[in-house]
């Protein structure tokens, strides 16, 4: 009896019920979504192993260039910079290319001998060093763990330059752009790897018969014409922060 006069209460009240809208007036309704602000900014990295903040870092470097047809495309050198902040550094680097010729100019030599036919690389004048002076930006730090005992530090960073280079006494100058990383095993050693973009006037190799001017060694550099140069390379090296 308890359970049908409940019953017959709730079918009458549902007989009654009716919808409701209920309005706000506009001007009280949010307009936009904001987020909270915490005193004291963020921190992105906590615990930085590796300061560079006025600290000098130095480290041999070598590699090779990707689109010498020549000349043994091997290069080596020191690099060495100056931090004024994390962010923003300058640095000094020199280079130095091996002697020789490319595989492939070796094998054209001997397919096709000077002064019968052909071209005598040999020659040819060679780049023999190089040096230019960079602005480099880090705006990058963080830490990559390669296994669950050995975590690193790494940065990147972009910079670019200009200084000399001389190929074979003929000095002109030369503009480098390029972006590498630094991976730091420790708060003062590291892996550096650039990937570099050099930029010059140098010879056109092609515009002289240089097999007619053999008799007595290499032929001048401002024998040749000039042509514009853009040259590739990777570097691979050491860092030591001092």
């Amino acid at each position: 009896m308890k359970s049908l006069i409940v019953l017959l209460a709730t079918l009458f009240l549902s007989l009654n019920a009716h919808s409701v809208t209920i309005e706000f007036p506009e001007e009280e309704l949010a307009k936009e979504s904001v987020l909270p602000v915490f005193e004291g900014g963020t921190t992105a990295v906590k615990s930085r192993r590796v300061v560079t903040k006025g600290r000098f870092e130095v480290g041999p470097m070598g590699g090779f260039i990707f689109n010498e047809p020549y000349f043994n495309p091997m290069t080596y050198g020191l690099h060495a910079g100056y931090h004024f902040n994390e962010f923003h550094s300058v640095a000094l680097n020199a280079f130095l290319r091996n002697d020789g010729l490319s595989s492939d100019a070796e094998e054209l030599d001997k397919t096709f001998p000077p002064p019968a036919k052909g071209f005598n690389f040999k020659a040819m004048p060679a780049v023999k060093y190089l040096t230019t002076l960079d602005y480099q930006l880090t705006p990058y730090y963080g830490k990559i763990s390669l296994s669950k005992d050995l975590v690193m530090n790494l940065t990147l960073y972009v910079y670019g330059g200009a200084g000399i280079i001389d190929i074979d006494g003929d000095k002109t100058w030369i503009a480098n752009i390029g972006v590498g990383q630094n991976l730091f095993f420790t708060s003062r050693f590291g892996l550096r790897m650039d990937l570099k973009f050099l930029m010059y006037n140098g010879p056109n190799y092609t515009s002289i018969p240089a097999k007619t001017k053999v008799a007595t060694g290499t032929v001048p550099a401002s024998e040749f014409e000039k042509q514009f140069n853009f040259s590739p390379s990777i570097m691979i090296g050491a860092v030591v922060l001092l």
